[in-house]
């Protein structure tokens, strides 16, 4: 599972950025951007909330 990789593709897909994640998720951006890089993955269902998807077409993206 890389979460970074499933943000990429995810925000590529939607037209969207990690500013808008970390808004979304009430987050500071520095913070997410540990998260995403040290693969935690706490907040998964809520970051494939953002991207109305379900969580494992989340992960999924980030598998490909």
């Amino acid at each position: 599972m890389n979460i970074l990789k499933s943000v990429k593709v995810s925000n590529a897909m939607n037209g969207t950025t990690q500013v808008q994640l970390a808004e979304h998720l009430k987050f500071t951006q520095p913070w997410l951007g540990k998260m995403l890089k040290d693969n935690n993955p706490k907040h998964i269902a809520s970051i494939a909330a953002f991207y109305n998807i379900s969580t494992s077409e989340f992960i999924k993206r980030g598998e490909s």
